[in-house]
Parts: structure tokens; C-alpha cells; sequence
């Protein structure tokens, strides 16, 4: 790994937002065309969760806050909720098989988290910026730190935790993970560990672009983005703009479709390519300009 030190002062923050909006192949796992195939595969259909819905209602959805707040870890987690719900939960070999299926199932889901081809170029010109911090900021399970910091390092892009950032300098590509940080990104405890781990003081003169779908580009079943994203961008945008003030840009990374009649996979693809673009000239709109 390459450490680098500047001596020129960081002027820019831009903050990425990682599910729906550096990965939608994260988001395109849980379609229905391809999430029952891959429980399916795993062992997990087998073993009772029996249709999309039981693995978003009864899986996902009350292991949520638990799981991206802690460092238990995806596999674990919807392991011992599958267990719980069993009538044969003190069955062993049966317990066995679903610790089995569950990390099997986590493994293909997080091989499906890949960032888009798109950001490849500008993620590696902020890194060599000496005056703009880059981070990939998100609520999601311990292990995708490490999946996160492995797509980096295929880029030749230097990442690494929050936990390891160092205070007033230049860091490689930082990864704020809730699950590392204990707090979601509508909690300004979030930010505030964020801004406490780079900064010694006050964050001086220090612009903010924060990129993120805020859960709206999520699958349909998945709890965490119905209807629910409207009110996370507002509590997020809040949250961010107590501990940081009017120094942040808040930028909505959101494909605008109806719910009710979602694209295929490949108008998906095309809304979401075109929404990157859009995106990248911002980026270097923000970077190119002058603090003040």
C-alpha cells in the first residue's frame, strides 16, 4: 500500500454513497429476477425462506439496524434469524446447514457489489488531488469494508477505514461504513465521528460533496428504500449539515422511475449510466472550483 503526505492543505470533501450509487449491481442482486435464484442456490430456499417476500419481511428487515450497526457481519446475522424462526432451531446439523447456505448466499451477493466502470477515472484523479478527500460513505454490513477496500485496490486506489484515517492530512480513500461506525447516516453521531477522526479542531474552510441515492434506487423489496427515502435524505441532509453547516452540497443520486412499474435490467442500466455522467461533470464542476 502507498501512503501518501501532502503538505498542501485539503480544501474539498467529495463523499460517495456506495449501494444505488457507486454500485448498482449491489441494488440489481435483490431484482426479482435474480435474488430467488441465487437463494435458491445458496441452500436458503430449502432450508424455509420460501419466496422474496418472507427474506425482505422476515430476514432482512428486522436484522437491519442490528446488522448495519454492528460488526456481526451479513452471513451471521441472517444465519441466526433463520435459525430463530425455525421450529428446529436446536436441531445442529440443521443449524449447520443454514451457516452453510447463509455465507454462501453472502458470497454471491457481495461478488455482485461492483462498482460501475464509470467512476474508475475520477475516483482515481481525487485521490491524486492533493487538496480533495475522497470517501465512500454507507450503511451497510461489517463485511463490506473489506469488499469495498479489494474493488478499490483492483483500481490501484490505496482505502482504508474510518478507524485508521489520520487527523489533518491527506488519507488514501477513506471507507465509513456504519457497521464500523455504529450509527446510520441520518445520525449526525455519524458525521461527527467522521468529522472527529480527520480534523483536530474545526473543519476550517472545508467544502463538502455528498453524493447519495439515499435508498431510492433499492430494489422494491427492500425495506430500506420504500417510500422511505424522501424522509432519510431529509433527516441525512440534516444530520450532515449539523456537524459540517453550510459547507456541504448535498447531491440526490436518484433514478426517477414509479415503483410501481419498474424498468427491466437493461433501461435500468441506461437510466443509471446516464445519472453517472451527470454526476461526473458535477464532481469536476465542485473540484475545479475555488474555496469561498
Amino acid at each position: 500500500m502507498t501512503w501518501w503526505i501532502y503538505t498542501k492543505k485539503l480544501e474539498k470533501f467529495v463523499l460517495l454513497d456506495f449501494s444505488g450509487t457507486l454500485s448498482i449491481e449491489a441494488v440489481n442482486f435483490g431484482q426479482t429476477e435474480t435474488l430467488y435464484s441465487y437463494l435458491e442456490k445458496s441452500g436458503l430456499v430449502e432450508l424455509g425462506v420460501a419466496s422474496e417476500t418472507f427474506f425482505w419481511n422476515e430476514i432482512v428487515t428486522p436484522t437491519w439496524p442490528e446488522g448495519s450497526t454492528t460488526r456481526r457481519g451479513y452471513a451471521g446475522i441472517i444465519a441466526d434469524r433463520i435459525i430463530s424462526l425455525s421450529a428446529d432451531g436446536n436441531n445442529l446439523q440443521r443449524n449447520l446447514a443454514v451457516q452453510k447456505a447463509a455465507s454462501l448466499f453472502m458470497a454471491s451477493y457481495f461478488d455482485h457489489c461492483r462498482i460501475d466502470p464509470a467512476w474508475k477515472n475520477i475516483l482515481r484523479s481525487l485521490q491524486n488531488d492533493p487538496s480533495t478527500q475522497v470517501a465512500v460513505v454507507t450503511d451497510h454490513y461489517a463485511e463490506a469494508t473489506a469488499m469495498i477496500t479489494d474493488r478499490m485496490a483492483a483500481w490501484d486506489i490505496d482505502a482504508i477505514p474510518l478507524e485508521k484515517a489520520a487527523k489533518g492530512t491527506k488519507n488514501p480513500l477513506i471507507i465509513a461504513n456504519s457497521a464500523d461506525v455504529g450509527f446510520h447516516k441520518i445520525d449526525c453521531r455519524f458525521w461527527r465521528a467522521f468529522h472527529d477522526r480527520l480534523f483536530h479542531h474545526d473543519h476550517d474552510d472545508v467544502r463538502i460533496l455528498f453524493i447519495d441515492d439515499f435508498g431510492a434506487n433499492e430494489a422494491i423489496g427492500d425495506n430500506y428504500g420504500n417510500n422511505q427515502f424522501t424522509p432519510r435524505e431529509e433527516r441525512t441532509r440534516k444530520a450532515i449539515k449539523k456537524v459540517w453547516g453550510n459547507s456541504v452540497d448535498v447531491y440526490p443520486f436518484i433514478i426517477r422511475f414509479a415503483k410501481t412499474d419498474p424498468p427491466q435490467a437493461a433501461e435500468r442500466k441506461k437510466l443509471y449510466s446516464s445519472l453517472v455522467e451527470k454526476a461526473l461533470a458535477y464532481i469536476q464542476g465542485f473540484v475545479s472550483s475555488s474555496c469561498g
